[in-house]
């Protein structure tokens, strides 16, 4: 997660005031004593000016509707399309209710942070400020970190585990989730900002004082985000590992049973193939029945039957009833090759649709691990320059340059911004929505 920017980018200051010690800012050595206020308030509008601070604002407006359009688009197409109503996808709901908070609320004070080069909202709004930005982005960690372990188990324990996956245990996931960054982060925020003396961070300035020092700043960035990032790289290498195997198992029988010869692909589907049996053999009957009937008919309509009427010689009904037995020993054994030719094609049909839904499953399954993919991808690629920073920051305080400390703080609300994209890219269904929701179709209704 994000580890204040403000506690080292103002807090070093604080830092060094304590020490006595002379710090450089932009090529000159200032000493805190004397020049500390002027480094604090007037830093941003002496690196960016009325221009650079114009183009900030320009490209945050733009990074920050993109957000709030994209991460919408996520909550209102998992809302509309029944399709999309899945348990990874209420993972991915909670992720972009996050996103949303931070394309709405926090980016844009940080702006305003920024540009005017010191904090103009007051104490409160400060403190409101951190809570929900730190909130938030632990609540984004831990719902990634919920996702690939939910997503582990899935592949790996595919019989036990199902059965208490249940909506009402992946909604209490994503609270727990919530309140437990909730109950980390406010009290820290907002009981260590005041002393006895009253508020300890000095006007103008916006950052946690619990990570003002850096040592303490490294000691969070570990358990928040260098080891979730170790912990989901090695779920997701392990995902998809265990998915390629049952993918190809999976294969492996269908072709196995969709061979000819066979006998198992029969023996495959007990009830189907007894219930054919039973519906074919009541049918085969009928018809032996009726053709009975008829060719008792045709007999006694025959001059035979006159002959015998009259009392001559009744041999010719011999062979005519041995005849009788004949055919009907040869509908039998027509009947029931039918009756087995007609087993084996409905069994094989049976099986080819097994086979379709399993090929529906391994498609589904790589659709999953590719949206997780590129969800943990985004987050790594956008949060590890800050928090490279920050571990650089607690050896050498001046090594690292403002400049840098802003863009990488910006690169991890930009993580917010490209969210919703991956679930575009990786999901055709999420894709699909996106374009009639633009398109301001918001009927329910399922999406093929």
């Amino acid at each position: 997660m994000k580890t204040a920017l403000s506690a080292v980018y103002s807090g070093d200051f604080e830092w060094f005031v304590f020490n006595g010690s002379s710090i450089m800012f932009n090529g000159s050595v200032h000493n805190p004593s004397t020049d500390e206020s002027h480094i604090v308030s007037g830093r941003s509008h002496r690196v960016y000016g009325t221009v650079g601070g114009t183009i900030i604002i320009i490209l945050t407006s733009c990074i920050s509707m993109l957000t709030v359009l994209g991460n919408i688009l996520v909550l209102l197409s998992i809302k509309v399309n029944r399709n999309l109503r899945t348990i990874n996808n209420y993972f991915l709901f909670s992720l972009a209710c996050a996103d949303l908070i931070v394309g709405v609320f926090s980016l844009n004070l940080y702006t305003v942070y920024v540009v005017k080069g010191y904090w103009p909202l007051g104490p409160q709004m400060c403190d409101l400020w951190l809570v929900v930005d730190y909130v938030v982005s632990n609540a984004s960690v831990m719902n990634l970190l919920v996702i690939c372990f939910d997503r582990y188990f899935c592949v790996t324990r595919p019989l036990s585990y199902p059965a208490r996956r249940t909506a009402g245990w992946a909604w209490a996931m994503i609270a727990a989730a919530w309140l437990l960054s909730l109950l980390l982060w406010a009290p820290a925020i907002l009981f260590w900002q005041i002393g006895r003396d009253g508020r300890k961070v000095p006007e103008g300035e916006c950052y946690i004082l619990l990570l003002a020092n850096p040592a303490v700043t490294l000691a969070t960035a570990i358990p928040a985000f260098y080891l979730p990032v170790v912990i989901m790289t090695v779920l997701y290498i392990r995902i998809s590992l265990a998915s390629q195997r049952r993918v190809f198992k999976s294969k492996l029988e269908s072709a196995n049973l969709l061979k000819p010869n066979g006998g198992a692909s029969i023996n495959t589907e007990p009830d189907i193939v007894n219930d054919i049996k039973r519906d074919q053999t009541c049918s085969f009957k009928d018809d032996l029945i009726k053709k009975s009937k008829m060719l008792g008919d045709s007999v006694d309509s025959s001059p035979d039957a006159s002959v015998a009427e009259r009392g001559l010689d009744t041999k010719p009904n011999t062979v005519t009833d041995s005849t009788e037995v004949s055919n009907k020993m040869l509908c039998s054994k027509s009947t029931a090759f039918k009756s087995q030719t007609c087993i084996h094609r409905t069994a094989s049909k049976v099986l080819k649709d097994v086979s379709k839904l399993t090929r529906r499953k391994a498609v589904r399954e790589r659709k999953v691990t590719r949206t997780i993919f590129a969800v943990l991808l985004a987050f790594i690629c956008t949060w590890t320059p800050h928090n490279v920073m920050v571990l650089i920051a607690t050896f050498c305080h001046w090594c690292v340059p403002e400049v840098l400390w802003v863009v990488g703080y910006f690169l991890c609300y930009i993580n917010s911004t490209v969210n919703p994209v991956c679930y575009a890219l990786c999901n055709d269904t999420f894709k699909r929505t996106f374009k009639r929701l633009l398109k301001c179709h918001f009927r329910n209704q399922s999406l093929k």
